[in-house]
């Protein structure tokens, strides 16, 4: 995620350089063609153009802001992950006598965290495992096809074990059980997103209504100004390029890239919390930004 002030030009310019610089060339064409009369240059209406761009900016609009939405409700779902994370282990602390029960649900909720990072991102969660979960846990928890959900699983035989051993009230048995269900919930929040992209329609017809709009424009405003016709189609190329650049980069918020969410960031903000609160020695350091993006 950006978190600089400061926007880098040179970024978006960078995404969207092939199709500007072609926009820009044919502008560049059609003003040396009318001033050295080399062949008849078509004009195209300004007030239809003008119409044609008022409509594409909506559309652009629209599709920019349904790209946000999806970035918004993948942040919401992980700040309701660091909240959901912070009272699992109040409450085991707070629950049960035995501090190893509380240490084995914590530290399987800190890979269930870390390992969710990675299943969003197409990694190996499996890496997340050691250290964190026993020996004997390791292998049946990978043979799931859902890693992070096999962690709430483990979890929730622990906290049964614990209540069948009598250190759990059936009360907090049921608070813990909610906690656990709000997990669930995330899980699958993320997972909804993840796996429903944004439909094509909403990113294949944009994109071929800009190359056919800034095409057009040189041709409405070629008779008006002359040789300045690549300046005034490359500005109106950038604007409706860098849109449609923005909707593209907010579509999948959990891509490892400067747009999606700080994932790995918020990881390590849960696991330095969880921590503390066991009361442990050796707390990792927080994910500090690099060149002005959270990863």
């Amino acid at each position: 995620m950006l978190v600089q002030n400061r926007l880098d030009w040179s970024q978006v310019l960078w995404q969207i350089r092939k199709p500007l610089a072609f926009d820009i060339g044919f502008a560049l064409l059609i003003s040396m063609a009318q001033e050295l009369h080399w062949f008849l240059i078509p004009a195209a209406p300004a007030t239809t153009v003008s119409l044609i761009g008022a409509g594409l900016g909506m559309i652009l609009g629209f599709r920019t802001n349904s790209a946000y939405q999806r970035w918004w409700e993948a942040r919401i779902l992980w700040g309701e992950l660091v909240n959901s994370s912070r009272t699992l282990a109040r409450q085991v602390l707070a629950y049960t006598p035995e501090r190893r029960v509380a240490e084995r649900v914590i530290f399987s909720q800190i890979a269930f965290v870390h390992a969710l990072r990675r299943h969003l991102r197409g990694e190996d969660p499996s890496i997340e495992l050691p250290g964190r979960l026993a020996p004997e846990e390791i292998p049946p928890v990978t043979a799931q096809s859902n890693i992070p959900s096999a962690l709430l699983q483990v979890m929730q035989r622990r906290i049964t074990a614990a209540a069948d051993a009598g250190s759990l009230t059936e009360l907090r048995l049921t608070l813990l059980d909610q906690t656990l269900r709000a997990l669930t919930s995330t899980l699958g929040g993320c997972e909804r997103i993840k796996n429903t992209p944004l439909p094509r329609q909403y990113d294949y017809f944009p994109e071929i209504f800009i190359y056919l709009y800034c095409l057009i424009v040189p041709l409405s405003i070629v008779q008006d100004v002359g040789l300045m016709t690549p300046v005034f189609t490359g500005v109106v190329t950038f604007i409706f390029l860098s849109l449609n650049r923005i909707g593209k980069n907010l579509e999948d918020p959990f891509d490892s890239t400067a747009y999606g969410t700080p994932m790995l960031a918020i990881s390590r903000t849960i696991e330095i919390n969880l921590l503390e609160q066991l009361g442990e020695a050796r707390i990792p350091a927080a994910v500090e930004a690099t060149d002005g993006v959270l990863s």
